[in-house]
């Protein structure tokens, strides 16, 4: 470092580490991919949340679309593993199982990540998810439960 040049930011005084440990615990504790229930101030208001099927914009319709979607009675979302990728992202590897509220219809078990993009002022603005299997073999294997490829393994403290 050259003499009176600003000193680098460590790495855990980065905005994604400074929230991290918030997003384990909507993730795990509140089970946010199901329930909807999510800490609303980690987020800003605009947020985009993307999936392989939609994008949406904003915290609430985010929200109110999970809650549309999901049995909580009936669904888990498992945390497979959560790092700092750097120092405005957090990536998230997950399980997703359950029941649909229309119809009851179930899902196969599926694994995925999730990008975090964390601002300077330490809220995410990007939630971006990918799945390991592909949007057609989600959708028909809700009707037809052998379509495609094989459920995804529950997991276990050997596969966190």
């Amino acid at each position: 470092l050259a003499l009176g040049a600003p000193r680098p930011a460590a790495a855990e005084d980065s905005p994604a580490s400074a929230v991290v440990e918030a997003i384990r615990q909507d993730f795990v504790e509140r089970q946010y991919y199901v329930t909807g229930e999510l800490s609303r101030e980690l987020f800003a208001e605009d947020c985009v949340f993307k999936d392989p099927t939609v994008e949406v914009t904003g915290v609430g319709p985010y929200v109110k679309a999970l809650q549309t979607l999901f049995d909580p009675t009936a669904s888990r979302a498992d945390l497979i593993s959560l790092r700092v990728e750097g120092p405005d992202r957090v990536v998230l590897r997950w399980r997703l199982e359950g029941s649909l509220k229309i119809g009851g219809l179930r899902i196969k078990p599926y694994t995925g990540t999730t990008v975090y993009t964390i601002s300077p002022d330490r809220r995410v603005v990007r939630h971006e998810e990918t799945w390991d299997i592909s949007t057609v073999d989600a959708f028909v294997s809700t009707f037809f439960p052998g379509f495609g490829a094989p459920p995804a393994p529950p997991v276990t403290a050997s596969t966190v």
